[in-house]
């Protein structure tokens, strides 16, 4: 749709991009208000009122009003909302856990979670390096209990292995601690 509007006192007055969606069996208009100010305007919301007040003047105009002479719903400056809602739909995601400043629109948001994603993906990455760690020295531990008690007692049988596989690392600590001083494989796994 077009964003440039004439007033009643034939003052040209350009704004930036309106989208009409149809919603529902009705239009909706989505205003997108497209600036790079250095300095907060302290009447911006005055100005979005004013385009608001111009589109709703010429779909008047246009007769393009809903049933009932209702005016369709504009949802203004859309890129702000919708960096607000991003953020909000983040720190919802990670429980709160997350600390992201508030934002004013898109590009400051892109660029704080530009950041932030290096950061937790270097984070992520130290945690699964550490977890990997972790995990073989289970496994290790769990495959020298074995070599252990199949050295000191003879072939192990499969239900005793899957019990090994499938064990705690403090299970695994308690039976190694015992391999040495049981005179069986009952002593070993005992409660």
């Amino acid at each position: 749709m077009s964003g440039s509007y004439v007033t009643d006192d034939l003052r040209d007055r350009a704004d930036d991009i309106v989208w009409r969606v149809k919603v529902g069996g009705e239009w909706v208009y989505l205003y997108l208000l497209i600036e790079f100010q250095s300095t907060v305007d302290a009447w911006m919301a005055v100005r979005i009122m004013t385009y608001v007040g111009l589109l709703y003047q010429d779909l008047i105009k246009q007769k393009q009003v809903l049933p009932e002479r209702r005016l369709p719903p504009v949802l203004p400056e859309l890129k702000r909302i919708f960096a607000i809602w991003i953020r909000a739909m983040v720190l919802r995601h990670s429980r709160n856990r997350l600390v992201l400043p508030k934002v004013r629109d898109l590009q400051e948001l892109k660029m704080i979670l530009a950041d932030r994603f290096e950061t937790w993906a270097r984070e992520h990455e130290h945690k699964g390096i550490e977890k990997g760690i972790e995990k073989g020295i289970e496994k290790g531990e769990a495959l020298l209990l074995q070599r252990l008690l199949v050295r000191r007692f003879g072939p192990l049988p499969g239900d005793l292995m899957a019990r090994i596989g499938s064990a705690t690392q403090e299970q695994i600590e308690r039976w190694s601690d015992r391999v040495l001083d049981a005179a069986s494989l009952e002593d070993v796994f005992r409660p």
